[in-house]
């Protein structure tokens, strides 16, 4: 095993089951995405990132070295800024944040925010929106691109088992109201995703299954949990 095979860290998810889980990330699995997201968003060298994730979670880590390792910017918040609009974006002005990254839930409240103020708030800085976590809602897309409509948004699936993201849509434009869902688009480079049925077999277009990811992305398994790993990380 050489350097990049060896396990870079362990984050604990519960997922759907409330049972805690240790999935063991790759180096070359992290730099990975890392690197693909500087092609897929078109990153420039010095973009300045808001870390706003805890330290327990994917996202962190990306948040934490993307703009390190291309000579920009981790803008580091806390908690109690987060939970204050106005503080968060007087951070985002003063600290000419470019990129950030939230739940739609939380940017939903930001937005809300923003609409009851009685003078535009202008992030003039801001060029990049990613939306993780949870399906987005069409209302705020729209509201998004109406109020900040050269901003770039990306919706981005991910499971921890995969270091972070491994499918990304960028939303372009404003979105018919009568749509019911947003698109999570095509998988970041060296990624796969295929949809299964029960049996492990492809799904038809149209047939509603299971995601299953491949890739150099693909973590080591669950941490000490030998059966659980051999059920869910599959040949």
């Amino acid at each position: 095993m050489n350097l990049m095979d060896s396990w870079a860290y362990i984050l604990y998810t519960s997922g759907s089951t409330g049972n805690p889980k240790g999935a063991i990330t790759r180096h070359d699995g992290a730099m990975n995405h890392i690197l693909a997201e500087y092609a897929v968003m078109d990153l420039p060298d010095g973009f300045r990132f808001l870390q706003s994730a805890g330290i327990g979670s994917d996202i962190s880590v990306w948040q934490i070295l993307g703009p390190l390792l291309k000579g920009g910017v981790s803008v580091i918040v806390d908690k109690y800024e987060l939970l204050e609009y106005g503080k968060l974006l007087d951070t985002l002005i003063l600290r000419r944040v470019t990129l950030i990254e939230f739940v739609p839930t939380y940017m939903w409240g930001l937005l809300s925010y923003i609409k009851e103020q009685d003078e535009a708030v202008v992030l003039e800085d801001l060029s990049s929106v990613m939306l993780v976590g949870e399906s987005i809602p069409v209302a705020m897309v729209n509201d998004l691109k109406r109020l900040y409509p050269e901003v770039r948004l990306w919706n981005a699936y991910g499971p921890c088992e995969a270091s972070d993201d491994v499918i990304q849509y960028e939303i372009n434009d404003f979105l018919e109201e009568t749509q019911v869902r947003v698109p999570i688009g095509r998988v970041i480079p060296n990624m796969n995703t295929v949809i299964l049925d029960k049996s492990g077999g492809l799904c038809p277009i149209g047939v509603i299954g299971e995601i299953g990811v491949s890739g150099v992305g693909v973590g080591a398994g669950y941490l000490g949990l030998p059966d659980r790993t051999s059920e869910s990380f599959i040949e």
